[in-house]
């Protein structure tokens, strides 16, 4: 009785193969299917990470079966909460499929991202989804009643497979478990290397595991000397050269800064009026934003300051605001902010506008209830541009947000052009393509044409204002947006081309003559308000002061610094691009990169986005200028 007492009681008890079988049989379905969207035509590297997703999902499923003997054994009263436990990583695998499909981030990344928030970001990051928070509520419920019942499904099915048991003693199962490592290892050492580079990066965040078991080499960027911590308003301000306030000439300026907004898509059939202004005006080859992301772009724009610093300019301490439009204001500009986005997102108002807003003589955000569409905002924001244009005077800062080009796309569908389109983003199914989402981006189309429509409506009203001919109009994206092209949707995913490369367009008053003095064929949104100040003051008194550079300028710092996403936080991945190649890096210390000894060189593309070689020595020749402005030296090892 006692032999047999102890018996029942060892880790040799029956498996409840159901609830792991369908556990096994899902998640290694969602990961195989999920390497077979990365590139257009099967290949070599599909069948090998394919292999690597079977043989890590077999490895998992083993381990857990392994422990709930273990637990069932000797700790049984847990066995419920080890059931919801293993019920919650099951639900990360099937969530973590459409957000690497289309934020280029893993469940545990957004779990990580999410449990860093404030609630007060939390709550703007819900409402920049365009989805209500009703479905939120209601998303949220359901998810914890779905994580709950692994422990009804985990029962159930222990009660069904006692008919016909499966045994297998704990040590037993331990040694396959070994084994099956030990096979997995040398099997991921010998083929790995006969594995094309060709999107690598691609395919690892498709394993379960995000890795194989031999990651590949990492280069890393040895720095003598840490990122330099930004200097303070009161130290900028010491370095103002005070003939940039003697201002003989204040034309009105006009700043677009359009959400989602792609170059390659400004064209004769999308935006007649964009196109017509890019080519009539001042535009550029390569125009770059500072981030794949609205608030790291706003604040590099209107700080003029690399993007990594974000996080560092603290609106609770830094309550001066942009130093640009503080400068604005001391030459005797009124600012007037007319915004259909929500300047809320991330203290953005705070950030740009300083405490309390006071920067801005007037702001305007439209109606919520009477404008619940983004167009509807929009319509009303350019509206209200016109109605402070037409007041009069000079010296007029207009600083204008659109938002209708924002996911889910906005138009009047009256005035639709580009067909078919969905009548609703279902993001799951967007996540199952592997072609080009041509219905999506049929939407985004027609949300750019009427934006252009908009701005065609501004550009005739600004021809009949007296001071229409000598205005300075400026118009960009916050960042662009990608359809696929590298294996992401949307933006804020990666730093892929379509992400970073809104159009970047000026137009001076009427003159012809001024577009000669413009060489350079790469600028980025740092660059803006430097160029501003040039341009009113006649020479550029600016370059102590802002670290974006004026595009009159004759020996410009070759390089634009772009960085990722990183929710509230600083930003520590980010590419350093020269007009044709860029590398990916990230601090060797994401908590804290002001911190950081070292950069991993992730990546080095070409601008189609294709992997290049990482060779130390060319990346020291190509890029080592750009580290020694930032960190003031450095070298590869």
């Amino acid at each position: 009785m006692n032999k047999g007492k102890r018996f029942s009681r060892a880790p040799g008890a029956p498996i409840n193969y159901i609830f792991f079988g369908c556990y096994f049989f899902i998640i290694a379905a969602v990961h195989i299917f999920h390497t077979f969207l990365i590139e257009p035509i099967i290949s070599q590297s599909t069948y090998f990470f394919a292999s690597q997703a079977l043989a890590q999902c077999i490895l998992e499923t083993l381990f857990f079966i392994l422990f709930a003997g273990i637990i069932r054994a000797y700790i049984p009263r847990i066995l419920n909460f080890y059931a919801v436990f293993v019920f919650f990583i099951f639900l990360g695998h099937l969530i973590d499929f459409p957000l690497e499909r289309l934020m280029d981030m893993s469940f545990w990344q957004a779990v990580h991202f999410m449990s860093q928030e404030s609630y007060e970001n939390f709550i703007e990051l819900l409402l920049a989804t365009n989805v209500s928070m009703l479905i939120w509520v209601f998303a949220g419920s359901v998810s914890i009643c779905a994580l709950l019942s692994g422990i009804f499904l985990y029962k159930v099915s222990a009660k069904w497979t006692v008919k016909r048991s499966l045994e297998l003693s704990s040590r037993r199962l331990a040694g396959v478990l070994c084994i099956a490592f030990i096979f997995l290892l040398s099997w991921d050492y010998g083929m790995k290397a006969r594995v094309p580079s060709t999107y690598f990066d691609r395919f690892e965040k498709t394993l379960p595991w995000k890795s194989t078991i031999f990651p590949r080499k990492v280069d890393h960027f040895v720095l003598k000397n840490f990122l330099q911590e930004p200097e303070g308003e009161e130290e900028l301000m010491r370095k103002l050269d005070s003939r940039v306030f003697s201002l003989t000439h204040k034309p009105d300026i006009y700043l677009f800064v359009v959400e989602s907004l792609r170059d390659d898509y400004i064209s004769a059939e999308n935006t007649p009026h964009l196109q017509q202004f890019k080519e009539k005006n001042i535009s550029f080859e390569t125009p770059f934003s500072n981030a794949n992301a609205t608030h790291i772009s706003w604040f590099s724009l209107f700080h003029s300051k690399f993007p990594f610093y974000w996080g560092k300019i603290d609106p609770e301490v830094w309550k001066g605001g942009s130093l640009p439009l503080r400068l604005l204001k001391k030459m005797g500009y009124k600012i007037h902010v007319a915004s259909s986005a929500r300047l809320t997102f991330y203290q953005m108002n705070r950030l740009i506008l300083g405490e309390g807003e006071h920067l801005a003589d007037s702001v305007f955000f439209p109606d919520e209830e009477e404008c619940n569409e983004p167009y509807l905002r929009d319509l009303s924001t350019i509206d209200n541009t016109i109605e402070q244009m037409g007041k009069g005077g000079s010296g007029r800062l207009f600083v204008v947000f659109l938002d209708a080009t924002h996911f889910d796309y906005s138009w009047p569908k009256e005035k639709t052009l580009f067909t078919p389109f969905v009548e609703k983003i279902n993001y799951f199914k967007a996540a199952l393509g592997k072609r080009k989402p041509e219905e999506i981006i049929n939407r985004y189309k027609n949300a750019l044409n009427f934006v252009d429509s908009q701005f065609g409506i501004f550009l005739s009203a600004l021809e009949k204002n007296p001071g229409g001919k000598e205005a300075v109009v400026v118009i960009t994206g916050d960042h662009g947006e990608e359809f696929y092209e590298q294996g992401n949707l949307f933006h804020a995913s990666a730093l892929s081309q379509p992400q970073i490369t809104p159009p970047l367009f000026y137009k001076f008053g009427d003159s012809d003559s001024i577009k000669e003095k413009v060489s350079c064929t790469m600028t980025c949104h740092m660059d803006i308000f430097p160029t501003l100040f040039h341009y009113l003051a006649g020479e550029d008194l600016m370059a102590d002061v802002l670290q974006g550079q004026s595009i009159f300028k004759a020996d410009r710092w070759p390089y634009t610094v772009i960085a990722r996403y990183n929710a509230s936080r600083t930003p520590y991945e980010y590419c350093i691009h020269n007009g044709t190649e860029k590398i990916i890096a990230e601090f060797s210390d994401g908590s804290n990169i002001f911190n950081s000894r070292s950069l991993k060189i992730l990546a080095k593309k070409n601008n189609r986005d294709e992997n290049l070689i990482k060779d130390p020595d060319a990346i020291q020749a190509e890029f080592g200028p750009a580290f020694d402005r930032i960190f003031r030296s450095g070298q590869l090892k």
